[in-house]
């Protein structure tokens, strides 16, 4: 083959330092591309410290960007091909996001691309700021019946200027003149900024820590059945997420229990003249609210802790505002023109994805290598590889991306 090629090869976690052993001369990628391409094909390795943190990712893109960029300075007519192992795909995603490079090719081997889905977390402060207030004005109001010995109905059992009577009245207009002022006055303006504040941060981390591509990019996504890597981290993508499992059924039964608090308050302190055991009752509903607010408050001290088991990551507190998960396919970026290529039948997009089937059950118990660690040595991968650089030939059984369902309802009904 006589095209120009420079092909750079991008590791994975915890390969750096040579670990990365695929990329050496004498690999058998390296070998394979050699063989089909000519001799001539430049390989250029990048190297990064492997860590397993969306920092390490994050700088390892720009300067992954950097080289591609000198590159291309260098050697203009040249063909820069990147193929990229395992979390090098994120990396690659990064780079391509800050570069428009021509004449491009793309490849990644096993990579678990990082989705990033935001939490909605105004929504539930909304609810959480509304039932915190709501508990406060019950306690406040119950305390002020509790201080004045659950006789406040009795007007018998009040005398003229008791103390009790004329604190109770004084909390109660505190507590009344409160509510007002932070409904009517400065309660919105906080809580609208705080709301947007939310909002902001989500789609900030969201922006900064998905892996997408560009529909137009010049992508091949390869993937293996029985990845470790990635049944691994599903795993600990389904572990992390517990605690938001269990702060929404808390949030579902806080729901719930707020409605049937504040009528049971309401019913006992009418009740309390007539039946005095309700004092008790009473009294052990107070604990109630702090005990839920705290149940509530747990799971999201779990989100941040449960980050460091599944990517050492170094910013863990972004886990309470949006769910991070992996998956073998990335986020894909489509422009007005992609969309219309791709619903008019044209080729609007430029993305195959494959998946191949393992090559043997348990791999290690029969003397082999982890799927996720011999993806780049399968030589019905290599074969692939070669002929998608070589003329853009899709492999058998690759599939395409298509813009999603609500693209095509906005190109039949626009408005």
């Amino acid at each position: 083959m006589s095209k120009d090629l420079i092909v750079t090869l991008v590791h994975g976690t915890f390969a750096h330092n040579g670990r990365a052993k695929w990329m050496s001369v004498d690999s058998s990628l390296v070998s394979v591309l050699k063989r089909s391409l000519g001799e001539e094909v430049r390989f250029r390795r990048f190297e990064w410290d492997g860590k397993n943190t969306h920092s390490s990712r994050q700088a390892a893109g720009k300067a992954l960007a950097m080289q591609l960029k000198e590159q291309a300075c260098q050697d203009p007519p040249a063909t820069q091909v990147v193929i990229a192992h395992s979390h090098g795909g994120n990396i690659l995603a990064y780079a391509l996001s800050q570069s428009d490079l021509p004449h491009l090719l793309a490849v990644t081997l096993g990579t678990p691309f990082i989705r990033v889905h935001p939490r909605q977390l105004s929504t539930i402060f909304s609810e959480l700021l509304l039932k915190l207030f709501g508990f406060l004005l019950i306690g406040a109001i119950f305390l002020l019946f509790y201080l004045d010995g659950f006789n406040f109905f009795d007007s018998h059992s009040i005398p003229p200027g008791e103390k009790k009577a004329v604190l109770s009245f004084l909390l109660s207009l505190i507590t009344i003149a409160t509510s007002v002022l932070l409904f009517v006055g400065y309660f919105p303006a906080k809580y609208a900024a705080v709301v947007q504040a939310l909002d902001r941060r989500e789609q900030v981390i969201k922006y900064q820590l998905e892996a997408s591509f560009a529909a137009s990019q010049n992508l091949m996504i390869i993937s293996v059945a029985g990845d470790e890597a990635a049944a691994g981290l599903g795993l600990l993508d389904y572990l992390g997420n517990i605690p938001a499992i269990i702060f929404d059924h808390l949030l579902q039964l806080s729901r719930n229990t707020f409605k049937a608090l504040a009528s049971t308050w309401v019913v006992c302190l009418f009740l309390t003249p007539v039946f005095p055991f309700v004092k008790l009752a009473l009294i052990l509903m107070m604990f109630f609210p702090p005990a839920m607010l705290i149940l509530l408050v747990v799971p999201l001290f779990c989100l941040s802790l449960i980050r460091f088991f599944g990517y050492w990551d170094d910013r863990a507190l972004d886990y309470a505002y949006v769910r991070i998960k992996t998956n073998r396919d990335p986020f894909i970026r489509w422009t007005r023109k992609e969309i219309d290529l791709s619903l008019d039948g044209r080729d609007g997009q430029r993305i195959v994805a494959i998946r191949y089937p393992r090559a043997r059950w348990f791999p290690l118990l029969s003397g082999g290598a982890l799927h996720h660690s011999s993806i780049y040595e399968r030589r019905d991968i290599l074969e692939d590889i070669v002929n998608w650089i070589i003329d853009g030939k899709k492999p058998q059984g690759a599939l395409s991306f298509f813009p999603p369902s609500k693209f095509y309802d906005l190109n039949k009904n626009p408005k």
